[in-house]
């Protein structure tokens, strides 16, 4: 019972009742708009007004006279709603959006009145975004598969089973590994790889090679390069080769903006001295990237101009990556623990070649750890931006072995002004 409610003043009751019946309007003038004609009188604005006022008028008498008329008045919306499905059966009608929307409706009126007004406009704002995309909804489970479902399940498990039971604190005598913490990076890592993925998926752009590297990259670069780099000798199309290159350079350059966000969220303290380094990174790939499109004069295709990739988020993958982020964390700990700023960089270095997230989040987390261990801001810096340059040299060795000859020249070249600035900026910092 909400104690202060029986004490407002009448123009604080108009307040609320106006507030609910504003919100029953929204709702309502969606519901008018989606029906045909023939139902505008059954459903519509005034109905939904009347059922939020209603749910407010039982929620004042519950609290200030009758505790159970709420329940009451809740349990005759239910019987309402039930004789309504009943007679729309009757008549050919299967849905039911409508009449669960009016229980939501009655139960927003009544929180409006105990004073839950910013939830009850939260509520009523998404409950009519939701109504009124049922055209985008219903086209978008059409083109999922049951892989993208199973997916999608995945990531709620390892987000909302397994991160909340591991232990949040180390757990060996050296205090070195701490499972909760390895896993935050691996949902971390997930989940930006699975808003990659969903965005090539449910996003058709012109020049589909291109959009799909450059969407790629914030999957991965690396796998990005590698497939593209395998499909330049596969393809019979000599006219598809530039629009290889181009997708290729344009993931590379993407992962600098990828990696400014996942370190953002780990270690903010980072996105100063690493936004300038990383945006004349990129800066060097995009500019590659167009001195190679106006060179070859590169036009988006309709057909075979997209490239795939299998959704990210598999259990495997991720317990490998928490793997190899553990065994970074551990060796990275160690090197700067033993061997100083030298050892970390050396890690960094060697673990760029392989993986540039692990060990960037590596040193985001141990640049914000709060032990007289924490390492330096500008010396982490300098710690991803090498190991940045060693991941683009990789990939423009992978490029040279494994790719089409046509397409070694543009890709090493543009991967090339990459590490020669990301060189540059770290000799400076």
């Amino acid at each position: 019972m909400n104690v202060l409610s029986q004490h407002l003043p009448n123009i604080e009751h108009f307040y609320l009742f106006s507030i609910a019946a504003i919100l029953g309007g929204l709702i309502g003038l969606e519901r008018q708009f989606s029906k045909p004609e023939t139902q505008h009188e059954f459903v519509g604005v005034r109905t939904f007004v009347f059922i939020t006022i209603l749910g407010s008028l039982s929620a004042m008498i519950s609290s200030m006279y009758l505790s159970w008329f709420i329940a009451v008045g809740f349990i005759g919306m239910i019987v309402l709603v039930v004789s309504s499905c009943v007679v729309e059966a009757r008549s050919g009608g299967t849905g039911v959006t409508t009449e669960v929307t009016e229980l939501l409706a009655f139960l927003i009126g009544a929180i409006t009145w105990w004073g839950h007004i910013r939830l009850a406009i939260a509520l009523a704002v998404g409950v009519t975004m939701l109504l009124s995309m049922k055209t985008e909804l219903h086209r978008a489970t059409r083109m999922m598969s049951i892989e993208d479902i199973r997916a999608i399940l995945k990531f709620a498990v390892i987000s909302f089973i397994v991160l909340p039971i591991l232990p949040a604190n180390p757990v060996d005598p050296w205090g070195l590994f701490n499972p909760h913490e390895v896993w935050v990076m691996v949902v971390l890592i997930s989940g930006v790889s699975f808003m990659g993925y969903l965005l090539l998926k449910f996003v058709h752009l012109r020049g589909g090679v291109e959009w799909t590297g450059a969407i790629g990259g914030l999957i991965s670069s690396t796998a990005t390069t590698w497939s593209f780099s395998g499909r330049s000798k596969a393809s019979s199309s000599v006219s598809m080769l530039p629009h290889l290159a181009l997708g290729i350079l344009l993931a590379c350059s993407v992962m600098f903006p990828r990696l400014l966000v996942l370190v953002a969220a780990v270690g903010p303290s980072l996105v100063k001295p690493l936004a300038v380094p990383f945006v004349l990174m990129a800066a060097a790939g995009a500019a590659s990237s167009y001195y190679w499109w106006r060179r070859y004069e590169v036009k988006g295709e309709k057909k075979e101009d997209t490239l795939g990739f299998r959704n990210p988020v598999e259990i495997a993958p991720a317990l490998t990556f928490g793997a190899i982020y553990a065994v970074i964390r551990i060796i990275s700990t160690l090197a700067d623990r033993y061997f100083g700023n030298r050892g970390l960089l050396v890690t960094s270095i060697l673990s760029g070649m392989a993986d540039v997230d692990a060990i960037a989040l590596s040193v985001a987390k141990m640049v914000t750890a709060n032990t007289p261990e924490a390492l330096n801001v500008y010396v982490g810096a300098k710690c991803i931006i090498i190991a940045a340059v060693m991941n683009s040299m990789t990939k423009a060795a992978i490029v040279w072995i494994f790719a089409s000859r046509r397409l070694r020249r543009p890709v090493v070249s543009g991967l090339l002004a990459i590490s020669i600035v990301g060189l540059m900026v770290f000799f400076i910092i």
